[in-house]
């Protein structure tokens, strides 16, 4: 064979070989896996590098990999020459969302007392108040609330009648009763009010044996005893009536305390 045949068969064979191994060696990344991404693509870190303390991300060509954690163990992605490649660091005190993490204090967050996010992905106690106080919704121990009585809360508003709905003087959501207005008066938005409209009569009408007394406005008047006969008020077409009678005619014994007995 000529000899020419058998130097262009060498020099085929050597450059086969060397671009095998180039490419087996640019192929293979630190994890342990071919990586799918070209051999020319560049490795890039966005936390720069072996940096602990932020979370960063590893490309090369389309694959990513990212900084995460293990408990307190931080698996750090970096660029190993062209190359991505991992290390496993641990944390002085937490690994949290791919990064070294150092959970806040009760004195940094400005809290005196209750359970907070310590920054870290756990719960920080900041205790308990002493007696007398309480944990408000900011974490700042105050002076604990004694709520008002039913008529203090009545009278705090200025409300004397009916339902009443509002905040307490602890500013806890409240619902009273307020009482009823006296004869004569009406409830108009919780405040009793003199009703010069109605009139009422406390017996019900005519009723010979049963002391009553009838209210219109700021009018008032009461059955009475006139010897037997027994003079009694009612409403009539809402106006203040009365009528004199006497007991005996009605089979009373008399007439005692504006009542026939």
């Amino acid at each position: 064979m000529d000899k020419k045949y058998w130097v262009f068969g060498i020099v085929m064979v050597l450059v086969i070989a060397v671009f095998g191994i180039s490419l087996a060696s640019s192929k293979k990344d630190s994890f342990g896996d071919f990586a799918s991404s070209s051999p020319f693509s560049k490795c890039s870190d966005s936390d720069g590098g072996l940096n602990y303390n932020i979370y960063g991300e590893v490309t090369k060509g389309t694959s990513v990999y990212m900084d995460a954690c293990s408990e307190i163990t931080l698996s750090e992605k970096y660029c190993k020459g062209n190359n991505p490649s991992s290390k496993n660091y641990n944390c002085p005190l937490a690994c949290y969302n791919g990064a070294c993490c150092t959970p806040k204090t009760c004195s940094e967050l400005g809290k005196q007392c209750g359970g907070w996010d310590n920054g870290c992905g756990g719960t920080l106690n900041c205790g308990t108040c002493a007696s007398g106080q309480t944990c408000d919704s900011t974490g700042q121990c105050v002076a604990s609330c004694i709520p008002e009585s039913d008529s203090a809360f009545c009278s705090r508003l200025g409300k004397n009648c009916a339902i009443v709905s509002a905040n307490d003087n602890c500013g806890g959501a409240r619902m009273v009763n307020c009482g009823t207005c006296q004869i004569g008066q009406v409830c108009s938005n919780n405040v009793c009010v003199v009703s010069n409209t109605t009139c009422f009569d406390s017996d019900g009408g005519i009723v010979f044996n049963a002391k009553g007394t009838v209210t219109k406005g700021l009018s008032s008047v009461i059955d009475y005893c006139s010897g037997n006969y027994v003079g009694e008020f009612y409403c009539l077409n809402n106006n203040i009536a009365n009528i004199n009678a006497s007991c005996v005619a009605m089979n009373y014994t008399g007439c005692t305390d504006g009542a026939c007995v």
